[in-house]
This record gives C-alpha cells, sequence and structure tokens, in this order.
C-alpha cells in the first residue's frame, strides 16, 4: 500500500509540474502558411520545400526569401528545452544551428538576435513589402536585427542565394521526425499520423502538442 502511495504521489506532482511548464507560442500563420492545427509538420514542409527549391527560385521575391528564413529560425528555436523539438539528436541540432549561421550571415542578420526577434523582424518586413508600403518597409528594415552592411539586408532578400546547409539538414530532420513517428505508432504514441495527445505527440517526442 505505501509503495501505491509513492507511485500516486509522483504520479500527482509530475501532473502538478507538467500543468506549471509555460504553454509554447503557438507560430505566426504565415509561417505555416495557415496550417494552425499542426504547425510543426506544416512549418517542416514549407522549409523542405523552401530549401530545396531551386537556387533562384526566390530570386526577386523577397517576401518568399523572408519566410523561409524564417521558417528556419523558428524551427531553431523549437530545439530549446520545453519547446517542440526539445528532445532532438544533438547531430540534427548540430546541422540546424549551422543552417542558422549559414542563412544570418547570408541575410545580414544579427548573430546576437533570439529565434523570435529575428522571426519578428523577418514577418515585419514581409508583410510590408507584400502591402507594398514603401515607409513600413523602411522601418522594418531599421530593426537592430538586420546588419548596417553592404548590400545591405532588403538587397540580400531579393537575392538571397544558395542555402546549402539547409538543404541537408531540413530533409534529415524531417527524415528523423517520420522515423521517431513510425516508432510512435508502434506503441509509444498511438497510430502513425494521429493527432497528438498530451505529451506524447505523434512524433513521440517528449514536449507539448505540435
Amino acid at each position: 500500500m505505501r509503495a501505491l502511495g509513492v507511485l500516486a504521489m509522483a504520479a500527482l506532482l509530475a501532473g502538478c509540474a507538467e500543468a506549471r511548464r509555460p504553454a509554447v507560442p503557438e507560430p505566426a500563420a504565415e509561417l505555416s502558411d495557415g496550417r494552425v492545427v499542426t504547425p510543426l509538420s506544416a512549418i517542416l514542409d514549407l522549409a523542405v520545400a523552401d530549401a530545396t527549391a531551386p537556387e533562384t527560385a526566390r530570386d526577386n521575391r523577397p517576401v518568399e526569401a523572408a519566410h523561409a528564413a524564417a521558417r528556419l529560425e523558428w524551427l531553431s528555436g523549437e530545439t530549446r528545452a520545453g519547446y517542440r523539438l526539445a528532445n532532438l539528436p544533438s547531430s540534427h541540432r548540430f546541422a540546424l544551428q549551422r543552417a542558422v549561421d549559414e542563412s544570418r550571415a547570408a541575410l545580414a542578420i544579427s548573430p546576437d538576435a533570439t529565434p523570435e526577434q529575428v522571426v519578428q523582424a523577418l514577418l515585419a518586413a514581409s508583410r510590408a513589402l507584400q502591402a507594398n508600403d514603401a515607409a513600413a518597409v523602411q522601418q522594418a528594415m531599421t530593426s537592430p536585427v538586420f546588419l548596417r552592411v553592404r548590400p545591405d539586408a532588403l538587397a540580400r532578400l531579393r537575392q538571397p542565394g544558395p542555402r546549402p546547409g539547409a538543404a541537408l539538414a531540413l530533409p534529415a530532420l524531417r527524415e528523423e521526425l517520420e522515423r521517431q513517428q513510425g516508432f510512435a505508432g508502434r506503441g509509444l504514441g498511438g497510430p502513425v499520423g494521429a493527432e497528438p495527445v498530451g505529451v506524447l505527440n505523434w512524433m513521440g517526442l517528449a514536449g507539448p502538442p505540435l
């Protein structure tokens, strides 16, 4: 009986800790192209498409280039403790961080900015560009996230160039998550493709629902 009481208390404490954990912020709708039910899988699919598109696919398309960079930043932020990709293997974390570093260097983005700051700045710029609002574009590009260099960040968004790091890291990341999804489907996280329930989500990773 005492052992059962200890187990019950442990389960209660674990539940309390889970309840106290801050909710993971939901991503902006632009990142998932409006697919808000399963944002991680939607954003990852779009990020893979971004990274594996022909090198010139985003030339003179700064809105698309900004969204591609923002998706990469968002994914990197999700590897932090308590976020959706907190248990990602270290090799994938390293590859994803290298892709982020590559993107920031190419787009004149501060290496010291947080993923949230970069996503916010890129989305502000993309929204201003979509609205064809020159004043708003100018204001968005004055964010301290963007370095004062030549060519400037806006010019670099118009000609973003290749992203070999992302082209390697993102498909590999998706394969890893699909592998873990299959593992979850064999008994740990429900059937493959099922919606996440509680802490064990469709990838079998500890963390909040996707």
